[in-house]
């Protein structure tokens, strides 16, 4: 066993000099290879140095998470929904329980944590920033619904309501700022009361609509007197 550790040792030592010796020549040739006026003459196109850092920095590590977290599961539900349907419908209460369970644990656990954070928070502009921020969502989704009233007021609640778990996803893994969690937690509360007042409003009219149309039936089928 003590044999076993040291070899493991000895091997870990020999892959992190090889990482060492690996970005040493590597710069070193690239720096052999180049002259100063190269590396220099495309850092002053600002367009493209912006969009190089974005695409590296942020597009990449986006694509990275969004397939790690998003699609891969996504992809191999669809899967085992196609092959083996049965599983699937066994598996789904699991998945949904297990769901509701997590977003309970993960707000009490977050809100224990940051509970004086979030006091703070209350009667500053990040309240305020979070409601605009899910009305204008919701405006945006519901104008691009088109003529149909129902799908409209889907999609208006589809919009506003934002991806939670890729936020904490992203957020937990590259952020170590309190505050992008407070914010997420801000936005996320303040889209439940939200949302949640907006859509009893539309059912509402909704209802009101439905009970409006037999009414008008009615009227134009009545044979005149």
């Amino acid at each position: 066993m003590v044999e076993t550790a040291s070899f493991s040792s000895f091997l870990e030592t020999i892959g992190v000099l090889a990482t060492m010796i690996f970005v040493l020549t590597s710069m070193l040739g690239m720096g052999f290879s180049l002259t100063v006026p190269q590396i220099v003459a495309p850092l002053r196109n600002t367009k493209l140095v912006l969009l190089s850092l974005a695409a590296n920095f942020i597009l990449v590590p986006l694509l990275a998470l969004g397939i790690l977290f998003i699609f891969l599961p996504l992809a191999i539900a669809l899967f085992v929904r196609a092959r083996y349907e049965e599983v699937a419908n066994g598996l789904l209460p699991l998945m949904n329980q297990a769901t509701s369970l997590s977003l309970l644990v993960l707000f009490v656990a977050f809100f224990v944590v940051y509970i004086s954070d979030l006091l703070g928070v209350i009667g500053t502009t990040a309240v305020i920033a979070a409601v605009l921020f899910l009305l204008i969502s919701f405006i945006i989704g519901y104008f691009f619904g088109g003529s149909a009233g129902p799908i409209r007021s889907v999609l208006g609640l589809g919009t506003a309501q934002r991806n939670l778990s890729a936020a904490l996803a992203i957020a937990t893994l590259n952020f170590t700022d309190p505050d992008v969690m407070v914010m997420i937690m801000v936005v996320s509360l303040a889209g439940l009361i939200l949302l949640m007042f907006i859509g009893g409003e539309l059912g509402k009219h909704a209802e009101v609509e439905a009970e409006a149309v037999p009414e008008k039936g009615k009227t134009s089928t009545a044979p005149a007197k």
